[in-house]
C-alpha cells in the first residue's frame, strides 16, 4: 500500500446553482482524495469512520477499486451530513446537517489504525491529511511523522478554522508537511499573499515543503522548494456540472504523484486529471468510473507548453 488518506467520509445533500437539489450523495474529502489517487494505479488505505446509517455498498465498491477501508470505522452514530449550497456566482456554504458529528473522532482513531498498519508491516510511501480541524491534523501529523511517513496537507476553508494556530503548526520545522495544498482563498487568509512577512516566514521554516495553490478552472500554481519560484499549471478543460470535490481529488493525484517519486510539477498535472473527472458528474459518480487510461489520455492532451 503506497497511500494512507485522512479525513472524512460524509453524506451530502447538493443543491446546485440551478436550484435542483441531489440527496444523499456520498461524499468527503478522504473518498475523493482515495478515489484521485486511485487514477494512477496508487493503492490506499483510507483512514475515517463512517456512521450507522452509511450505505455499505460504497465501502464495498471502494474495496473492489484496491482502496483499503479496514481503517474506516463504522460508529453507533449518524454519519456526518452535510448541506453543499451553491450559489450563481460560484460560491457555496457548507452546513453540518442537525444531529451530525463531528470529524473530531478522527482524532481517536489515526493512532490505532496506524499501529495495526505498522503491525501488519504495511507502512505507506506517504500519507495525504485532508481538510479537517487543525487540532486533529496536529494529532495526525505527529503520529505519521513519529513513523518518518512524508504527508502532504491541505487546510480547512470553514469560517475561522484557517489562521494564526494553523499557521504556527505549519510553521513548525518537526511537523512540516511535504507539500501544502490551500485554495487561493485559504492562501489569502492564512499569508495574504506571496510577498507578505507572514509567507517569508514560513518559507524560511519550511524549506523542503512544496506550496501548491489550488484555483479551480484557473489551474494551480506550484512553489517548490529551494527556488520556491511559481510555475503554473492548466486546468483541463472538462464540462463542468458539479464541483463538489475538485479540490480533494486534486491532492489525491497530488500525493499519488509524490508517492510515485514524481516531481512536484508532474505531481500537479495528476492532481488537475483527477479533479477534472470530478466535476463532471454529480458528487465522484465520475471518479468511481474513470480508469487509469482514461486518466493517462487526459494527461497527453493537457498543453504542457502552457506550464510555465
Amino acid at each position: 500500500m503506497s497511500l494512507v488518506v485522512v479525513g472524512g467520509m460524509t453524506i451530502d445533500d447538493l443543491v446546485l446553482p440551478e436550484g435542483q437539489p441531489h440527496r444523499r450523495v456520498p461524499g468527503g474529502n478522504a473518498l475523493y482524495c482515495a478515489l484521485g489517487a486511485r487514477l494512477w494505479g496508487v493503492e490506499s488505505e483510507i483512514i475515517s469512520f463512517v456512521g450507522a446509517d452509511y450505505p455499505t455498498e460504497v465501502l464495498h465498491r471502494l474495496g473492489e477499486l484496491g482502496i483499503g477501508t479496514d481503517h474506516v470505522a463504522r460508529l453507533p452514530t449518524n454519519s456526518i451530513r452535510l448541506w453543499i449550497l451553491y450559489e450563481q456566482d460560484g460560491r457555496r456554504q457548507i452546513h453540518l446537517q442537525h444531529d451530525s458529528p463531528g470529524l473530531a473522532p478522527i482524532e481517536h482513531i489515526v493512532t490505532p489504525a496506524i499501529a495495526k498498519l505498522l503491525s501488519a508491516g504495511a507502512l505507506p510511501m506517504a500519507a495525504h491529511i485532508a481538510a479537517l480541524p487543525v487540532q486533529v491534523q496536529r494529532t495526525v501529523a505527529r503520529v505519521l511523522t513519529a513513523h518518518d511517513v512524508p504527508f502532504t496537507l491541505d487546510s480547512l476553508e470553514a469560517k475561522g478554522s484557517v489562521g494564526g494556530d494553523l499557521l504556527d503548526y505549519l510553521a513548525g520545522p518537526d511537523l512540516a508537511p511535504r507539500a501544502f495544498l490551500p485554495s487561493r482563498d485559504e492562501f489569502a487568509l492564512l499569508f495574504g499573499d506571496l510577498g507578505s512577512p507572514a509567507f517569508r516566514a514560513w518559507s524560511e521554516a519550511t524549506r523542503t515543503a512544496t506550496l501548491v495553490i489550488k484555483d479551480g478552472a484557473s489551474g494551480s500554481q506550484v512553489h517548490s522548494p529551494p527556488t520556491g519560484v511559481g510555475r503554473q499549471v492548466p486546468a483541463y478543460q472538462a464540462s463542468v456540472l458539479d464541483p463538489t470535490g475538485a479540490g480533494d481529488a486534486y491532492c489525491g493525484g497530488f500525493a499519488a504523484g509524490m508517492s510515485l517519486g514524481r516531481d512536484s510539477l508532474e505531481s500537479a498535472v495528476m492532481g488537475t486529471v483527477a479533479a477534472s473527472f470530478v466535476v463532471e458528474g454529480i458528487g465522484a459518480r465520475a471518479l468511481f468510473e474513470a480508469t487509469e487510461g482514461d486518466a493517462q489520455r487526459r494527461r497527453d492532451t493537457l498543453d504542457l507548453t502552457q506550464r510555465r
